[in-house]
């Protein structure tokens, strides 16, 4: 158990979390300075299956928190929410993701998913590995607004699909004492 002033701020940050669902399983994907000061449901719902900004990073962030504080119901309840993303999809209300690239797009849902429900890392991992395309100098583009780009670099691009493909595939064999995405919070 975290000291007794970070077991309270993160209790802070979960209730303030609960407070924003906008549904069972799902947060909008942002909030005005006015929506939060005056406590608004935000009415917008863009990108609410990214991780950047939707329900794969903040359930995440909720099984941080779940860790932290030794909560196996609020663990059980952030699985949930990733659990609710592939029967989302599964019922043809595709997720709003954007290509294969860590910001927007499959591999960060990938990566939110591996190690904590496999149903929906195998989900993502078949979407990423079906936006491939070999005629493009790095495999992968980065979609964003409907239009498409190379890119090697590490948010929409291909480095950032590669670390993730690689994990999947439990490369490289030697452990590291930082995972790769420990900037991402993701970790």
């Amino acid at each position: 158990m975290p000291p007794a002033g970070q077991e309270t701020a993160i209790r802070d940050a979960v209730a303030w979390l609960d407070c924003w669902r906008v549904d069972d399983h799902g947060w909008p994907d942002h909030a005005t300075g006015r929506e939060l000061a005056d406590g608004a449901t935000p009415t917008r719902h863009g990108r609410r299956t990214a991780w950047c900004y939707g329900a794969p990073g903040i359930a995440r962030s909720l099984l941080h928190a779940a860790r932290a504080l030794d909560d196996n119901a609020l663990a059980e309840a952030a699985r949930a929410d990733l659990v609710e993303l592939v029967e989302l999809d599964a019922q043809q209300a595709a997720w709003d993701t954007e290509g294969p690239t860590l910001c927007h797009g499959y591999a960060g849902v990938l990566r939110c998913a591996t190690g904590v429900d496999h149903d929906m890392a195998e989900h993502a991992a078949a979407q990423l590995t079906q936006s491939l395309d070999c005629e493009r100098p790095f495999l992968v583009t980065h979609v964003e607004h409907g239009n498409s780009h190379d890119n090697p670099g590490f948010l929409t691009g291909a480095a950032g699909v590669a670390l993730t493909l690689s994990e999947l595939a439990e490369l490289p064999a030697r452990s590291a004492t930082t995972p790769w995405d420990a900037m991402l919070l993701i970790a």
